[in-house]
């Protein structure tokens, strides 16, 4: 009947660390929910410990299963889509994955049991270093951390300004921990009065939880001060944005010239009524990833060769450019020395490609396949994924913004206007003096790259710093509900890292403009909806976060001084 009764209580702990992890991401992005999933792990680990490594490692697995059902199933449409799989195969994949990806729990599990059993070192420190470490050494195709989780807690994830969304990770544990330390001190205490039970737990606090009380309460002030700050005020930029819902390019529409000419519509008209509608006070004009997918604007012979070079959608770019007298970012390809790059790129207001940034974290099974050379039957389970080769350098892009812009009257377009669509030649003929403005710089982050908080830092490492982040992304693949929104919260906590705002622009949603503290300035676009729309942001100068400058050294060091814990504790119960 115990085993029975241990049974069940270990399959609740593992439903509800899914749970958690549904919870606290997004759309919910509910902080409760990342504390019940942090204390569904921790309840699992005790109720496994020392049980046998096996035991641990099913169980674990159990629980990462638990946490990709319940959270991360739209991966399941994912293989299907990729795969062009059937149920019952994608599900195995599914299954497999699931626990491949998420090593991090078994990681705390069998890491907690280990340290527990072998030393004295409190819980308080165990856990949040375990939950740290999993974060940053375990490997993810599509990165999740336990920071993630607290994004609806706006003071809580301040501390990433400080410690990043890892610091976050081990502060989330913390607070799970004390939790979970004053339920056991009072469990403890179950028949004493509760006079006699308070006296205890107090006791117990002065022993270890004292601490961890202090630390928390410092980070809930902090976080409150700094949400109770106002941005600094300095130039802004003006840009517009089209989240075009094309849909997904499907290698079978590669060739189909009616699809090229449908999105090439939709991308112009919507870039048209957007500087139309702003009056022509634009500075820049988005246009998401995959807007126009399998082509280019680089007029190259390779290009050519390869059917990439697009004279229409270089037309169609220029045309927008000239019109709105703006610059504009996009996403293409560009096939270069025999590799194929996937590119952010800025096509500037003097009339020319100004620079490319080359997308250098690519998607697994979706970009590129890995060990394709030795294993050539992964192109036959992976059809629909490229072959794209990564980029080497984190390339600031540059943009131009006008200071003091009177309110422009656009010129009216004619039909003659429109015949020069069909050929960049044409558009690009007798470009218009652009006239003064000031240079900025932004970080170009494609896609899941925005999720990567090291490579983000690597745009700050030159002598230029960004005014802003733009992360232009496609998640068509992954459906049009759940992924897009976790997606969205995720990228939103390199705001609070760097302390500028982002602007993530989406070809079927979630779009959004997000400042330093975590908040939205813009109502978020829906996921599988077509809109589009102008929105002011702010550039912020002079100011640098503690994570900027330091990165994760102060979470290494925090490491660190765990593991010398670990070393005394274990020398001390030797002794």
């Amino acid at each position: 009947m115990k085993r029975f009764s241990g049974f069940w209580i270990r399959t609740a702990a593992c439903a509800g660390t899914g749970a958690g992890v549904f919870l606290g991401l997004g759309p919910v992005e509910s902080s409760l929910g990342g504390t019940l999933s942090a204390l569904c792990l921790i309840y699992l680990y005790r109720s496994l410990k020392g049980r046998g490594l096996m035991r641990q490692i099913l169980w674990s697995s159990a629980a990462s299963f638990c946490v990709s059902l319940l959270a991360f199933q739209w991966t399941i449409v994912t293989v299907i889509t990729v795969g062009h799989l059937n149920f019952p195969a994608a599900f195995a994949l599914f299954t497999m994955q699931s626990v491949l990806f998420n090593l991090k729990i078994p990681l705390f599990i069998i890491g907690a049991d280990i340290l527990r059993k072998r030393t004295r070192v409190p819980a308080i420190i165990v856990f949040p270093a375990l939950a740290a470490a999993g974060d940053m050494f375990c490997f993810q195709v599509l990165p999740w951390y336990w920071g993630n989780l607290q994004f609806g807690n706006a003071p809580f994830i301040q501390s990433a300004r400080l410690f990043g969304v890892y610091g976050v990770s081990a502060l989330m544990f913390l607070q799970a921990a004390l939790l979970y330390c004053l339920i056991k001190t009072v469990q403890q205490r179950g028949r004493r009065s509760r006079y006699r039970r308070l006296r205890r737990a107090l006791v117990s606090l002065r022993a270890g939880m004292l601490p961890a009380l202090v630390v928390l309460a410092v980070v809930y002030l902090y976080g409150f001060y700094r949400l109770g700050r106002e941005n600094p005020q300095g130039p802004s930029v003006n840009i517009g944005f089209i989240q075009p819902a094309t849909g997904m390019g499907l290698n079978e529409l590669r060739d189909d010239a009616d699809f090229a000419a449908r999105a090439l519509n939709v991308v112009f008209n919507a870039g048209l009524k957007t500087i139309v509608d702003s009056q022509g006070q634009l500075d820049l004009l988005i246009i998401p990833e995959s807007s126009v997918p399998f082509f280019g604007t680089a007029d190259t012979e390779e290009n050519r060769k390869r059917n990439i070079y697009s004279t229409t959608f270089h037309a169609v770019v220029a045309f927008l450019s000239r019109y709105g007298r703006l610059d504009v970012v996009y996403n293409e390809l560009d096939f270069r020395s025999g590799e194929l790059f996937n590119l952010a790129t800025i096509f500037g207001r003097e009339g020319k490609r100004r620079s490319s940034y080359q997308k250098q974290h690519l998607l697994p099974f979706g970009e590129y396949l890995p060990g394709e050379r030795i294993f050539t039957f992964l192109r036959r389970l992976f059809p629909e994924a490229s072959s794209y080769s990564p980029g080497t350098g984190s390339t600031l892009l540059e943009y131009r913004r006008i200071e003091n812009r009177a309110r422009s009257v656009l010129p009216d377009l004619s039909q003659d206007d429109m015949n020069v669509l069909s050929d960049a030649a044409l558009v690009m003929r007798n470009w218009p003096a652009p006239g003064d403005s000031v240079k900025g710089y932004f970080a170009p982050l494609v896609c899941y790259e925005g999720m990567f908080p090291d490579l983000v830092r690597s745009f700050f490492a030159g002598e230029r710093r960004p005014d802003f982040l733009l992360n232009i992304s496609n998640d068509s693949w992954f459906g049009d509900y759940l992924e897009n929104y976790q997606h969205s919260t995720a990228v939103k906590f390199r705001a609070v890292e760097t302390g500028l705002f982002l602007v993530r622009i989406t070809l079927s949603g979630v779009s959004t403009v997000t400042d330093p503290a975590g908040r939205d300035i813009m109502t978020p676009t829906r996921p599988g909806a077509a809109a589009y729309g102008a929105v002011r942001v702010p550039v912020i100068r002079g100011e640098e976060t503690v994570y900027l400058r330091l990165g994760d050294g102060p979470l290494c060091a925090f490491l660190a001084a765990a593991c010398i814990a670990v070393f005394i504790f274990r020398r001390r119960s030797r002794d």
